[in-house]
């Protein structure tokens, strides 16, 4: 059994969504191996500031990547229990945070954001 074999099983016991969250996970643990950054300190930042104007609703998350974003987030903002913020980001956090003035108008990064990583929110 050749490796294209194997990755082809492995592919197939899987359903798409498990499959592709463990390959984002694989992919961002890799380049951040080697100090590549997967995603910008501006999506890090967006999703903190979704994240805490919008998430934990009624959110219907239909792909695993917002869960690799906000995981990311987290590490590059340092927003750990006791843990001071990262000093770099916090403005750049301040700015989407405060973009949001009416939860129920929100910017148009909000939409891009929720299409990007294929969210369906506030009864849509």
């Amino acid at each position: 059994m050749g490796d294209s074999d194997t990755m082809n099983a492995f592919e197939n016991s899987l359903s798409d969504s498990a499959f592709h969250s463990i390959m984002t996970e694989q992919l961002y643990e890799a380049c951040k191996g080697v100090g590549i950054k997967v995603y910008s300190d501006d999506e890090c930042c967006r999703a903190m500031a979704w994240l805490l104007i919008y998430g934990g609703g009624n959110e219907n998350v239909l792909s695993g990547s917002i869960f690799q974003v906000i995981k990311c987030a987290q590490s590059r903002l340092n927003l750990f229990g006791g843990e001071l913020p990262n000093a770099e980001l916090v403005p750049i956090f301040q700015e989407y945070f405060k973009s949001v003035t009416d939860e129920n108008n929100p910017p148009e990064w909000v939409f891009e954001f929720e299409k990007k990583h294929n969210i369906k929110h506030r009864g849509c």
